[in-house]
């Protein structure tokens, strides 16, 4: 939320409540108060008399939230000043399956004003949750696009340093969960990329999820069960979480990037900011058409969207990237250009224009 915040501050006056940490990312004009995010039943507390404060002593036009968590302390706060409310909304906040959260999370995000939901797939989640279409505006997220490359030699000591001269990079990026298939990629896929090309190397960048509305424990565990059970040690890397500065060099020597999702009861991959990041550095993406990653793909430009569980066109289209020099370069340039469309300034544009008319409407 820190691009959103940046953003809206160029002409809007802000107040801020939110987790402790977040006011060294904010521009210094954003009034900001900080409360712990654990417990936390603590934060919502916290959060709901810091509203309440907020609302005695300023005047405002509108109350926005980060994500459908937020929506209850949203609701009460403009209640106790009728001001409108919006908030974004990123998929999994409509459908986790929790009974309390269905129960008293779930009616308040219908009560928003505006939705911004991160695609067409969560838009029509929201739909079916009895959302109506008219408060349901799609805005996708943006990226940091600003076009930063490192030096040769700089690429090629990070290479030397991590082991990665003379591999083929397939790359994978985001939290360790069931929805994201890795276990299928590696079972199903990735030993005949391997037969086929020597060099090839799979580098995992991501963890199991420590703080998320779904936990999930033990995926990394199967994932490294898988790699020896198909003899695949020397061509997957688990790399875990990495630095920025890492995963931009990462970017720049991957040849792929792969996103095998996969439909899971109660979880839901909203967009898929990480095919969008990926070809901001010129690297196509091959992704299962799962979720709101149809929006963050364009087939035939950025990468390929390959029909759910169809493991022999994903193969195929992830080894013609891989064999092909002429079709990564020409990807590559078509995925720089489709990511402009989601740098943060123009999102921002988009995001102040939907903001005011939304406010002017009411």
């Amino acid at each position: 939320m820190e691009h959103v915040v940046c953003e809206l501050s160029h002409y809007a006056h802000i107040t801020l409540i939110a987790p402790k940490g977040s006011q060294e990312c904010c521009p210094a004009s954003v009034a900001t108060q900080e409360i712990s995010l654990h417990p936390l039943m603590g934060f919502f507390k916290e959060a709901l008399f810091a509203a309440a404060g907020i609302a005695r002593s300023k005047q405002f036009d509108l109350v926005l939230g980060g994500s459908g968590l937020v929506a209850p302390l949203l609701w009460l706060t403009s209640k106790y000043r009728k001001v409108p409310t919006a908030c974004f909304i990123h998929g999994l906040d409509l459908i986790v399956e929790s009974r309390l959260y269905q129960f008293c999370f779930l009616p308040a995000i219908r009560r928003m004003d505006l939705l911004l939901v991160n695609s067409e797939a969560t838009r029509r989640i929201a739909l079916a949750k009895g959302v109506p279409a008219s408060r349901c505006v799609v805005l996708n997220p943006g990226v940091e696009v600003d076009g930063v490359s490192d030096s040769a030699e700089t690429i090629q000591a990070f290479k030397v340093e991590r082991n990665l001269s003379g591999r083929r990079i397939i790359l994978s990026v985001g939290r360790l969960v069931k929805r994201k298939g890795l276990h299928q990629f590696i079972s199903n896929i990735l030993p005949e990329l391997v037969r086929q090309n020597p060099d090839v190397l799979l580098v995992v960048v991501g963890a199991e999820p420590s703080a998320s509305l779904i936990q999930e424990r033990g995926y990394l565990k199967l994932l490294e069960s898988i790699v020896a059970e198909q003899q695949l040690e020397q061509h997957v890397r688990f790399a875990g979480e990495v630095s920025d500065v890492d995963l931009r060099l990462l970017y720049q020597i991957s040849r792929v990037l792969v996103f095998p999702l996969q439909e899971v009861k109660g979880d839901v991959e909203g967009f898929g900011m990480v095919a969008v990041e990926a070809a901001s550095f010129g690297v196509p993406t091959v992704a299962f058409n799962v979720g709101g990653v149809g929006d963050a793909v364009s087939h035939g430009r950025s990468g390929y969207l390959v029909e759910a569980g169809n493991n022999q066109d994903f193969f195929t289209c992830v080894s013609k990237i891989l064999k092909s020099d002429e079709l990564f370069h020409s990807l590559s340039a078509t995925a720089r250009e489709f990511a402009s469309r989601f740098s943060w300034s123009k999102v921002g544009k988009r995001l102040q224009s939907v903001l005011a008319e939304f406010v002017l409407a009411k």
